[in-house]
């Protein structure tokens, strides 16, 4: 490897944090032959927390020390090490990191290196590879193109301390790893080192990459086979830490199953996640499924008039309704299974004409509803069947309603729980309701606009009022507002004198008190009139309609209240999804809101 005698350069830039971040530089280059440089780079923050300076025995690597080597020959050498000091300026503990940031004349490849930090006077015993990259805090990054005029991304930690007052000296070892990180034979000849070493807060650093686990994943897969996976290479592509990989066409191959759930990928991000959508429950799919018999049934109600009768022969329940005695009636019927496990149900309609209906529940929730469908189908999502995870306490409860005019006897309905057997395998490809989360309205009022916003803030709601015997009621299209006795006056009127032949001439004229008169103390928005009816908002205290917009839908502080859907899925994260969040990204993936 003596090949590898390149002259390993190194920038040193102090990054200096307390409540906010600032940041200085000193440039600092190693010697280009073995004769060390002598240069004391002292950098003070003054008024802020922490300050960084760097001794004369600072890391030389050139000529046969740019080689690979072990760690214990690095770690015996003073070569190999550089004493830095960190300085506490405030009065409570500060805990910092450091991170080796590669500008663009940087060729080596920094996961090929190892480094240590330890307290002044101890010494080390083995090194660790650099792994944890960051994409670098938005702050960090302008300021570091104001230093240096280039746009810097990422950055690698080479160790982290705390400092609880004064200064503390650390020694910092950086060297080639012997094995070059794992990269491959060779993967550091002929290359140099050009980096800043910034000095951060322990908490605000930037966004870790992880590369690796199903992101790996997915990009081996791209790299062998590009039928359901493409690469994105848009706009805004060249600057992305990481290559993004899409799933694309008829996708089959991208369920995953995370946290107890089912999700589809979509696609990879560039800081090494993958984005995923809920997809349902996890499915167990067995080798084969058996039809239970009736004492694997616990029957907890059966109708008293018509009950349901068990075929022994084909294993399944049948409604016994033989006449048309029992039509425009529901029928119903609840079980439970004897044992737990995972079981396909199957129901059956027998129904010439079409017209007869059966509703399914599970635990008193709807999973289902079907009718005209014909003889001998049941349509619940385009399928006669449904996975179920089953246990003794659950309750399955089958109505079927007999249209009233039927006049076939032989209407029915037949069902059957298959429980799985032998070997099982998890399962992911939902569809429909199975997978959603549930079925929650997304605002349980629509009477007004707010409730267009999945968080929203003030509710202007809307009314109706019959207009069909009311006259000469004054509209005007403006409206003046006394302050002193919160009173709006009418500007611009025009009276509108039997309703159901002027209804449709306000044009303009929105604003009414609902009278004949034009002075009021809440003001009425009309926004929509029929024959009998005049739709409104209702307006106080000086505001406009403008005003009532605004506050609905633009202003600065509308994501106040949860929509009804968002508060049902934050208490369904709380329940399942919180207990992972050191795997989830912090990342924002539509919009604020």
């Amino acid at each position: 490897m003596n090949s590898n005698k390149k002259t390993l350069t190194v920038i040193l830039i102090l990054l200096v944090m307390c409540t906010g971040i600032s940041i200085s530089y000193a440039f600092f280059k190693v010697a280009s032959s073995n004769n060390n440089a002598n240069t004391n780079v002292t950098i003070n923050g003054a008024a802020l927390c922490m300050s960084l300076q760097l001794s004369s025995d600072n890391i030389t690597i050139s000529n046969e020390y740019a080689v690979p080597i072990s760690d214990s020959k690095a770690l015996s050498s003073d070569t190999y090490k550089t004493s830095v000091t960190i300085t506490n300026n405030c009065n409570t503990s500060q805990s910092f990191n450091l991170l080796l940031v590669p500008n663009s004349s940087n060729t080596m490849p920094i996961k090929a290196l190892k480094y240590a930090l330890v307290e002044e006077g101890v010494t080390p015993t083995s090194g660790t590879l650099i792994s944890n990259e960051y994409i670098l805090d938005n702050t960090i990054q302008k300021q570091l193109l104001a230093i240096k005029n280039e746009t810097l991304k990422n950055g690698f930690s080479v160790g982290s301390g705390t400092v609880s007052s004064g200064t503390k000296t650390y020694s910092l070892y950086l060297w080639i790893d012997k094995d070059e990180g794992g990269l491959g034979n060779g993967s550091t000849m002929n290359k140099s080192l050009n980096a800043y070493l910034t000095l951060g807060s322990g908490s605000v650093i930037g966004t870790q990459i992880v590369k690796g686990g199903l992101y790996k994943t997915i990009e081996n897969r791209y790299n062998k086979d590009k039928t359901y996976l493409g690469l994105y290479t848009g706009e805004g592509s060249e600057d992305y830490s990481l290559p993004v990989y899409y799933y694309k066409g008829n996708v089959q191959n991208n369920n995953v199953l995370f946290g107890g759930f089912c999700w589809k990928i979509v696609r990879t991000t560039e800081t090494g996640g993958v984005k995923i959508v809920y997809n349902g429950v996890q499915k167990d799919v067995y080798e084969s499924y058996e039809k239970i018999n009736s004492n694997e049934y616990t029957i907890v109600s059966n109708d008293e008039t018509y009950p349901y009768t068990f075929d022994s022969t084909n294993k399944v329940w049948k409604s016994n309704i033989l006449d048309n005695s029992g039509n425009g009636t529901d029928y119903t019927i609840e079980l439970s299974p004897t044992q737990d496990g995972s079981y396909v149900f199957n129901i059956n309609m027998h129904n010439e004409s079409g017209d007869d209906t059966v509703e399914l529940y599970l635990n008193d929730n709807s999973i289902g509803a079907g009718n005209n469908c014909g003889d001998g189908c049941f349509m619940i999502d385009d399928t006669d069947s449904i996975n179920l995870s089953l246990s003794t306490s659950d309750v399955i409860k089958i109505i079927y309603y007999k249209y009233s005019t039927t006049t076939d006897n032989s209407d029915y309905v037949d069902f059957s729980l298959q429980k799985g057997v032998g070997n099982s395998s998890k399962s992911c490809n939902n569809t429909a309701i199975n997978s959603q989360i549930g079925t929650s309205a997304f605002n349980k009022d629509y009477n007004s606009l707010a409730y267009v916003g999945y968080m929203h803030n003030t509710v202007y709601p809307s009314t109706s009022k019959d207009m069909s015997s009311e006259s000469n009621i004054v509209f005007g299209n403006s409206f003046d507002y006394n302050s002193n006795n919160g009173t709006y006056t009418l500007t611009n009127t025009k009276t509108v004198a039997t309703w159901s032949s002027g209804y449709n001439t306000i044009n303009n004229n929105h604003y009414t008190c609902m009278t004949t008169g034009t002075t009021c103390s809440s003001i009425y928005y009309v926004y929509h009139t029929d024959s009998a009816f005049a739709y409104y908002i209702t307006l106080t205290g000086g505001k406009s309609v403008n005003d009532a917009l605004n506050e609905m839908l633009y202003a600065d502080d509308v994501n106040t209240n949860d929509s009804a859907i968002k508060a049902y899925i934050d208490n369904w994260y709380e329940n399942n999804l919180a207990s992972y969040e050191d795997k989830l990204e912090d990342t924002v993936f539509c919009n604020d809101r």
